[in-house]
């Protein structure tokens, strides 16, 4: 519990100190739910900050192996999750 408790914080305040504000987040919802651009070019994949201005992917970001990890991971706790096991443990969180 002090493990998400801290996890939690930890975002709250990253975001709160670079993030974007509640009503940029909500523009760049529904600039890319209706903009025909988005739907002209077939924009997919991509990251749009503040508002309407494509962003480049960081080298992390684009790593095709990692995000592989990522997903089977995430998978698996969501897997033990919906099985009644509960969410994530010690052995989840260790390689």
């Amino acid at each position: 519990m002090l493990f998400g408790t801290l996890v939690g914080w930890t975002f709250k305040t990253f975001f709160r100190v670079v993030g974007q504000g509640v009503e940029d987040a909500a523009g760049m919802v529904m600039f890319l739910a209706s903009s025909e651009v988005v739907v002209e070019k077939g924009v997919r994949g991509k990251y749009f900050v503040p508002v309407a201005q494509e962003a480049g992917v960081s080298r992390l970001g684009d790593n095709e192996k990692l995000a592989e990890e990522v997903w089977d991971w995430t998978e698996g706790v969501v897997r033990k999750a919906l099985e009644g096991g509960g969410g994530m443990d010690e052995n989840t969180t260790k390689k």
